[in-house]
C-alpha cells in the first residue's frame, strides 16, 4: 500500500491540527494517506464506494478508544474537485486505538479516480481527546513537598482523587476520577507545577508515562527492610503450603542460612479440586508468625477473598493475591485499600494489558506498594506444568514502573526445572523469584513435585548472585 504521512500537532485552541509533510505516489486501484501524531494514537481506515463522486471535501468519523468517545472530523480539500456524495459513499473503520499516538489511515479504491499532489490536500483532526481521559500532573524537579501538598489539594478541592507518585528527580501526581474535562489552566498556574499532560495507556498509574522511574519497594521486616526493585533482587522461599509448625520452622532454619529473607507459604490454597488440602486457613496464619518472629523473616502469604485478606494483613507483610484471583475486582479493590505490600501473580490465560490493568485496580485504590509477578500461563505444553514466559518481564519492564518477579516453580512444575529457569529469570531482569523449597517434598501435601530440596535452593541463591554482579544488581 503506497501510502501519504502527515506530521501534526496541537493548535492555539489546543486542538490537533496537520498538515502534509511528503509527497503523494499515485496508484491506478487505491491510495492510502496516513497520519501520526506524538499525543493520541488511532488507526482507523477508511473504504471510499464511489460512483458518481469526484473527491472527498468532508466526513464526520466518531471513534471509541479505550470506552471513551472520540469525535474527529477529516476534511480533505482537493484542488479541483468540490463535490461529494454522502450516499455514494461508504466506510469502513478498523480501529487499533491507545491514546498516545494518534494514527489515520484513508484509503480510496475507485479505479477511476485521479489523485492530486500532497500540498493538494489538508487534514485537521479535532478529537475532543480531554474530557474523563487520565491527566498527569508533572512537578519541577525544585518543587517542595509543600508545593506537591498544595496541587494535591487543589485537584481533590475540584472532587478528583490525586495520585502523587515521587520519582528520582521529580514528582508527578495522577488525577483520577474526572468524568469531563479538567481545566489545565487552574493547575497549570499553580506554584511548582512544569506541566499537565494526559497519559494514553488504558492503564494510567502503572504506566512509564505516570513514572519514568522503576519503584523500588521497601518491605519491613523484623531482620531490617528488604528492598524490591532497580538494582535489587529479592528472594522469597518457603513450602508451596503451610502444614505444621515442625514443618515451617525446619525449612525456614535452612532457607535463612542461604540468604533469604522473605519466606512464602500458603496459609489459603485455593484447590482445582474441593477435595485437595485447602490449607490451615488462620491457624496457619499464626504459624507464619512464629517463623517470622523466630527468623526475622518477612511472610508473603495468599489472599483467597475479602475475609482472609483482613487476615493477612493482620498477620503477615506482603498480601499476594493468585492466578485465579487476578481479576477478582472485588479482592483488587480491597487489596488496594490494605496497608501492606502486594504481590499481583499473572492469570494463567491473562494477557499483558489484562495484568497490568489487574495491578491499576489496586494502584487507583491508593495501594503503591504493588509487584508483579510471571507464574506461567497454559499453553498446548506436555512437558511442563504451565509455560513460563519470561519475555513478559522485559515486556513489562518497558510499560510500567513495578517490579517483576519470577515463580519457575508453578512455571515448570518440574523440581529439576526450577533452578535453570531461575537462572534465565535473573539474567533477564526478574526483580525477585518466589521459589518453592520444601524438605521432604515427597511427603508435601502440595506441589511436592515442584519444590525444590533446601540445599538446592542454598545452591540456586549462590548462583543467583554471581548472575546479578553481573548484571550490577545485588540480591536482597
Amino acid at each position: 500500500m503506497n501510502s501519504l504521512t502527515f506530521c501534526a500537532g496541537k493548535d492555539s485552541n489546543g486542538r490537533l491540527a496537520s498538515r502534509s509533510s511528503a509527497s503523494a505516489i499515485r496508484d491506478s486501484s487505491y491510495k492510502s494517506w496516513s497520519l501520526t501524531t506524538d499525543r493520541c494514537n488511532i488507526t482507523a481506515r477508511l473504504r471510499r464506494n464511489c460512483c458518481t463522486a469526484q473527491a472527498l471535501t468532508a466526513i464526520a468519523i466518531t471513534a471509541t478508544a479505550n470506552n471513551c468517545s472520540l469525535p474527529v472530523r477529516v476534511i480533505v480539500r482537493p484542488n479541483k474537485w468540490n463535490t461529494w456524495s454522502e450516499s455514494n459513499f461508504s466506510s469502513r473503520l478498523g480501529l487499533t486505538v491507545s491514546l498516545d499516538a494518534f494514527s489515520l489511515s484513508l484509503v480510496n479504491k475507485n479505479i477511476d479516480a485521479k489523485f492530486a499532489a500532497a500540498d493538494c490536500l489538508g487534514i485537521d483532526l479535532n478529537p475532543n481527546h480531554a474530557g474523563g481521559l487520565f491527566m498527569l500532573v508533572v512537578m519541577h524537579s525544585h518543587a517542595t513537598e509543600e508545593q506537591v501538598r498544595s496541587v494535591c489539594q487543589r485537584i481533590e478541592g475540584l472532587g478528583l482523587k490525586a495520585h502523587p507518585m515521587p520519582g528520582a528527580n521529580r514528582t508527578a501526581i495522577g488525577i483520577t476520577g474526572n468524568k469531563d474535562a479538567v481545566d489545565l489552566g487552574v493547575l497549570e498556574s499553580l506554584p511548582g507545577v512544569s506541566e499537565c499532560i494526559p497519559v494514553s495507556k488504558p492503564y494510567k498509574l502503572v504506566s512509564r508515562e505516570a513514572k519514568e522511574d522503576d519503584t523500588v519497594l521497601r518491605i519491613p521486616t523484623p531482620s531490617g527492610d528488604v528492598l524490591v526493585g532497580g538494582q535489587h533482587v529479592a528472594l522469597v522461599a518457603g513450602p508451596c503450603a503451610v502444614e505444621t509448625e515442625t514443618q515451617c520452622l525446619a525449612i525456614a532454619e535452612r532457607v535463612k542460612r542461604s540468604g533469604a529473607r522473605l519466606f512464602r507459604g500458603g496459609a489459603y490454597k485455593p484447590r482445582t479440586s474441593p477435595y485437595s488440602f485447602q490449607g490451615l486457613g488462620e491457624n496457619g496464619l499464626k504459624i507464619l508468625s512464629k517463623v517470622r518472629a523466630q527468623y526475622g523473616f518477612g511472610i508473603v502469604t495468599e489472599a483467597i477473598d475479602n475475609e482472609s485478606l483482613e487476615l493477612v494483613e493482620e498477620y503477615a507483610d506482603v498480601i499476594q493475591i493468585g492466578a485465579r484471583n487476578m481479576q477478582n475486582f472485588s479482592l483488587l479493590k480491597r487489596a488496594g485499600r490494605a496497608k501492606k505490600p502486594v504481590l499481583l501473580k499473572r492469570g494463567m490465560s491473562a494477557t499483558l494489558d489484562e495484568f497490568l490493568m489487574a495491578a491499576e485496580y489496586i494502584l487507583s485504590e491508593g495501594n503503591y506498594n504493588v509487584m508483579l509477578c510471571e507464574r506461567g500461563v497454559r499453553t498446548f505444553s506436555d512437558f511442563s506444568r504451565n509455560t513460563l514466559d519470561l519475555a513478559i518481564v522485559p515486556a513489562v519492564k518497558k510499560r510500567s514502573h513495578l517490579p517483576i518477579f519470577v515463580d519457575p516453580s508453578h512455571g515448570t512444575g518440574k523440581r529439576h526445572k526450577v533452578l535453570p529457569l531461575s537462572r534465565a529469570a535473573v539474567a533477564v531482569g526478574a526483580d525477585g523469584l518466589l521459589i518453592e523449597v520444601h524438605h521432604e517434598p515427597e511427603k508435601a501435601l502440595s506441589d511436592g513435585m515442584q519444590s525444590i530440596l533446601p540445599e538446592e535452593f542454598a545452591e540456586l541463591a549462590d548462583e543467583m548472585r554471581q548472575i546479578a554482579a553481573v548484571l550490577h544488581r545485588s540480591i536482597n
